[in-house]
């Protein structure tokens, strides 16, 4: 999974802004003040202090197409602000014309913006909430970024921008499409401006395009950038922020769980698949020589294909609890096969527990719960499928302890080879996936 909400993104503009953006500082990259298209607009940016102390907040003005570098002297500051403690300011932002607004403020304040369009009185006809973009939304040098839903049509217009965030000016390539996939224009290559903004008025009329729906421009910068469109409408009136298009690199899902308390050992997704050559896996448990555990407890969840077996095959060997020593296994599990597909489990002392037939479904995830309990002096197996528990097998453990003296405590999946003529196999093919261990240490 890649996004650009990483952390080159986070370093680069850290790098790149180092004498231009204080911490604190963000971008709004569009105020337009004044006459466009033949309407009037003027951007507004709100500046909250939600903090219990006095703020003092900058804000600069970059134009169009100008080096916003302090030493380049394209920018104009335009207002410094004391804010009180909860106080919010309504800012008119900007310039006559178009361009981009850098807010520079202590980390704890709070911003909104808005550009309106106004009628020749002065009231509000439509209006539009803008980004304020920082360091997380900023595209990586090299990375392609989408804006679509771009349109031309009768009253409405499509303007086309990119804030750009370079040490140094850089390039960008544009390349604009067709809804049907086709090139509007073959990838063109404009000049970036070391913290500035290139904008591109009425786009698809410069490209003498004279009507277009849901068309796509492709944008990609050799400094940080981000690109947007304004789509600006007549009749009736309106007026559109286009952000950039969310990709499926950028994967959201639930959050993975926090560790588990004693948890010793956590694969998350696939993590074993046993082949031929490669059938056996041996997790050792972080466990110190000497130090005594009462318990353990190791989950996951497994597939088991279509099983195809030899004859005189009896067993597939899938988990094992191990201190590898003379009479040191403490716990094996393997599958009766043969048209039984049970659970068989084998605790030593030549203590055997099986479980019903048909326990275990080809192509299906299971969930495996193994507790082995030398306080309770007992091993309980759990074997769960869609959710519901389709087996529980307890078996006695004696008085065996989960100590070991430099050999070291292992839990196994699968075995290296074929055991006993042939009747014991390794479980190929077999899908382990999402372990989690823990352990309890016995009180000192």
């Amino acid at each position: 999974m890649r996004t650009r909400r990483n952390a080159y993104v986070l370093a680069a503009a850290a790098l790149l802004w180092a004498g231009t953006a204080a911490a604190g500082t963000v971008y709004l990259p569009l105020a337009v003040n004044g006459a466009l298209g033949g309407k009037t607009y003027k951007t507004y940016v709100w500046i909250t202090n939600a903090s219990g102390g006095p703020h003092e907040v900058e804000v600069r003005y970059i134009p169009r197409d100008t080096v916003g570098l302090p030493a380049a002297g394209g920018a104009t500051v335009t207002s410094r602000l004391s804010v009180g403690p909860g106080q919010t300011f309504r800012l008119a932002v900007g310039e006559a014309g178009v361009g981009m607004v850098e807010i520079d403020g202590p980390d704890d304040a709070v911003y909104a913006a808005r550009l309106e369009s106004l009628t020749p009185g002065g009231l509000v006809r439509s209006q539009a909430h803008l980004p304020l973009i920082g360091a997380e939304d900023v595209f990586a040098p090299g990375d392609k970024a989408h804006v679509q839903g771009v349109e031309r049509a009768t009253g409405s217009a499509s303007h086309f921008g990119i804030a750009t965030f370079g040490a140094e000016d850089g390039e960008c390539s544009l390349t604009t499409f067709r809804a049907d996939g086709s090139r509007i224009l073959s990838t063109a290559t404009v000049w970036a401006p070391a913290v500035g903004q290139r904008f591109f008025q009425d786009v698809f009329n410069m490209l003498q395009v004279p009507s277009v729906a849901d068309a796509r421009v492709e944008v990609s910068c050799d400094v940080p950038f981000y690109p947007f469109s304004a789509i600006l409408a007549s009749e009736p009136d309106s007026t559109q922020f286009v952000l950039p298009s969310t990709t499926g690199a950028d994967d959201l899902g639930p959050a993975a769980p926090g560790p588990r308390d004693g948890e010793l050992v956590r694969m998350d997704g696939t993590f074993f698949r046993p082949v031929p050559g490669a059938s056996i896996m041996d997790i050792e448990l972080p466990i110190e020589a000497g130090v005594q555990y009462t318990r353990i407890t190791w989950e996951f969840d497994v597939i088991v294909p279509n099983i195809r077996i030899t004859p005189g095959t009896n067993f597939l060997s899938t988990t094992l609890l191990l201190r590898p020593v003379r009479g040191g296994t403490h716990f094996a599990h393997t599958i009766r096969v043969n048209g039984r597909n049970k659970s068989t489990i084998d605790l030593g002392d030549h203590q055997v527990v099986r479980g019903p037939d048909a326990a275990w479904a080809t192509n299906t995830l299971h969930h495996v719960r193994v507790d082995y309990d030398t306080a309770a002096r007992r091993m309980v197996w759990e074997l769960s499928r869609n959710g519901q528990m389709v087996e529980q097998l307890v078996g006695n453990i004696g008085t065996r302890d989960l100590t070991h003296h430099g050999e070291g405590l292992h839990i196994l999946f699968g075995l290296d080879k074929a055991y006993d003529h042939g009747a014991y196999l390794p479980p190929l093919d077999f899908a382990f996936s999402d372990l989690v261990v823990t352990g309890v240490p016995a009180q000192q």
